[in-house]
């Protein structure tokens, strides 16, 4: 009880619908054949919640093409209209955390952007911890708002509306969330002495007081840098380099002895957010040593030979 009562069990004072449970079975209706643009029922625009420039490289049309945006759009919502149907796959033997890193300063003024957006799934079957990032440019249906890139979901309406764009789109059973912000992210990786990531000579120039590449023990303001880092691979590289070093965290928090995790604990516990209930996290914390022999892998959404970079209007550049 000492450490549960750390952690934050309410993160949104600013969305009323915060503590509506997220339903595992529902299906959601065929999406409108336009864009929305009214504010859904019950909801208050967010100011700040205007997506962020696009980082990824403009779409190049082929020589003698010719762009033509109504009947692009048409197809991709179409496309996206087809993917809704179906039902949630939902087991027992798997438990799902979507993992938020936002990058504001302040969870109770404004959400911010969600720079990392991570499946961790426990997958009792196999024995395995799967990491899977989903892009932050993606371009799906919003439930309730409309078609929109999926970095969109969590600065209009929350965590569970992320979670909900996500289970509705991916057809994943998903309803439990834990937040970190910068600073969070930062004081983690100094609790635990740092993190070990290799970095080549182009990364260098992001991360502070490193001027060649190699492997080194990077403190919190370093392994932020390298995660933020969006200009080398674009922004799947960066999803990459975020699995990196959640991996190395796995790694360190399996080598260290119960003193060491009570005081990693003592610095964690009051920068997570999170909508897991506690008797659900006793479970989960007895299980630990099995966990801790699970082999850790990663994936990232979309898979190669399932996307392409286009232009629309409003949203601009999408994957």
């Amino acid at each position: 009880n000492k450490y549960l009562n750390k952690i934050n069990y309410t993160h949104d004072p600013i969305d009323p619908y915060d503590t509506a449970p997220i339903v595992l079975d529902t299906i959601p209706p065929k999406t409108p054949t336009a864009v929305p643009t009214a504010t859904p029922v019950g909801m208050t625009p967010d100011p700040k919640a205007t997506p962020e420039p696009t980082e990824e490289p403009a779409f190049t049309l082929a020589p003698g093409e010719s762009y033509a945006p109504t009947e692009a759009i048409a197809t991709i919502h179409a496309d996206i209209d087809n993917n809704l149907d179906g039902e949630i796959m939902l087991d027992d033997s798997v438990y799902n955390v979507m993992l938020i890193g936002s990058d504001t300063r302040d969870i109770t003024t404004y959400r911010g952007n969600t720079d990392a957006m991570i499946m961790l799934s426990l997958n009792h079957n196999t024995g395995t911890i799967w990491l899977t990032s989903f892009q932050r440019d993606t371009y799906l249906y919003i439930p309730g708002v409309g078609y929109n890139k999926l970095n969109y979901a969590y600065p209009r309406s929350g965590a569970k509306l992320l979670l909900r764009t996500i289970q509705e789109n991916y057809k994943v059973g998903l309803s439990r969330y834990a937040i970190v912000t910068f600073d969070a992210f930062k004081a983690v990786v100094d609790a635990l002495g740092g993190v070990t990531v290799t970095v080549t000579d182009e990364e260098t120039q992001y991360i502070p007081r490193i001027s060649t590449g190699g492997t080194y023990r990077l403190d919190g303001e370093q392994a932020l840098a390298y995660c933020r880092i969006r200009y080398i691979g674009t922004d799947f590289a960066r999803t990459q380099r975020q699995r990196t070093v959640l991996e190395s965290i796995i790694g360190e928090l399996k080598n260290k002895s119960v003193n060491e995790l009570t005081n990693v604990l003592d610095t964690l516990l009051p920068f997570i957010t999170t909508n897991i209930p506690k008797d659900e996290l006793v479970s989960q914390i007895s299980q630990a040593p099995k966990y801790s022999k699970y082999e850790v892998k990663e994936l990232r959404i979309p898979i190669d030979g399932t996307w392409r970079y286009d232009i629309l209007p409003v949203v601009t550049h999408v994957v």
